[in-house]
């Protein structure tokens, strides 16, 4: 009887040191990548999009070859890929149309990012937020992606 005991009194010890050692219960914060600032043009930029069409703008950098896809201090030094995410709840025709999409492609790039030649591809998210009832809501995501050609100096739309 007395050697159950020890062998159920060591399990539940040996149970409760890998539950307090181990990390993952202790929900430790993942690395987040922590993003640039947005740039004064950025600014001005996001800020007239948003006055003109009400919608919310985010902007990420993606690097190809940095560790662990993690954003490194000299991001502009790499390939990167250049990502605007672009939610409203208006509707469809007022967020941006495919024309305007590739225009604020180009502006970006020719702008914002002053042709970078690490620069590999703009991406452009519209998020579409409509509302059906009170409760629910359905989200709609429409995906522009361009690739840029440094030599040519050109944006193709990848499909």
């Amino acid at each position: 009887m007395k050697k159950k005991i020890i062998i159920i009194a060591s399990f539940l010890l040996i149970c409760v040191c890998v539950f307090i050692l181990n990390p993952f219960f202790w929900g430790m914060q993942s690395n987040k990548v922590k993003q640039p600032e947005l740039s004064k043009d950025e600014k001005l930029l996001f800020s007239g999009l948003k006055k003109l069409n009400g919608c919310e703008i985010n902007r990420f950098y993606h690097n190809y070859f940095a560790e662990g896809d993690t954003l490194n201090f000299k991001y502009k030094k790499n390939d990167f890929e250049y990502c605007v995410e672009i939610t409203s709840s208006k509707k469809k025709d007022l967020i941006l149309n495919n024309d305007s999409t590739y225009n604020l492609a180009l502006l970006l790039k020719n702008t914002i990012l002053k042709r970078n030649c690490n620069l590999k591809k703009i991406k452009i998210y519209k998020v579409l937020i409509m509302l059906k009832t009170k409760e629910t809501e359905e989200n709609r995501i429409f995906d522009y992606s361009y690739d840029y050609d440094c030599n040519k100096d050109k944006l193709t739309e990848s499909k």
